[in-house]
């Protein structure tokens, strides 16, 4: 009876040889690895598909991205280029106008000089006629002596003319006594 009692059995209750059961265990073993095989190819599939999904969605990203990108890349260039056409443009204003004012400064300076030189000229010409009329004027001392020769002939003047009123009136009534009398 110890035989029967480590005799193994089926799920069934039925005595069963070691042979068949390690035969049945082999069986479901593979049925197990065949299943687990199914499993993981199935698996392996669908995260294919979902790879496959998901580079297409990561290619789409990376066209797009690279459409957005060379969208900016292009308005930035525009953008610089505009901005270097402005500075051009400002750049030429600056130094046309730096010129202008060079130019305006040299007529300016131009001018002065003309001014000036003009009035030193007349400056030089109203020293020379200083010059001659100082050639012609009296002296002071020659002035002084004129001044009392003209102020002595003024004084005899002064004392004849008394002289020859007192003279007229004498002629008067020398001649009215004679055409009374007459």
């Amino acid at each position: 009876m110890t035989d029967s009692m480590h005799q193994p059995r089926d799920e069934n209750g039925q005595f069963v040889s070691i042979g068949t059961l390690f035969e049945r265990e082999r069986q479901e073993h593979m049925r197990d690895h065949e299943a687990e095989r199914i499993i993981a190819r199935e698996t392996a599939q669908r995260l294919e598909r979902e790879v496959e999904q998901t580079a297409l969605r990561l290619e789409r990203l990376v066209e797009e991205t690279a459409l957005r990108l060379e969208k900016a890349v292009q308005t930035a260039l525009v953008a610089v280029g505009e901005t270097a056409r402005v500075h051009s443009e400002a750049h030429n204003r600056e130094h046309f106008a730096h010129e202008r004012i060079h130019s305006v400064e040299k007529e300016q300076v131009n001018e002065a000089r003309a001014v000036i030189n003009n009035r030193l000229s007349q400056m030089n010409e109203f020293r020379g006629a200083l010059e001659d009329q100082s050639g012609k004027m009296v002296s002071r001392e020659l002035f002084d002596a004129l001044s009392d020769k003209v102020s002595e002939v003024q004084r005899r003047m002064a004392f004849y003319a008394g002289g020859a009123a007192v003279t007229g009136a004498v002629i008067a009534l020398v001649v009215r006594l004679i055409g009374a009398g007459g």
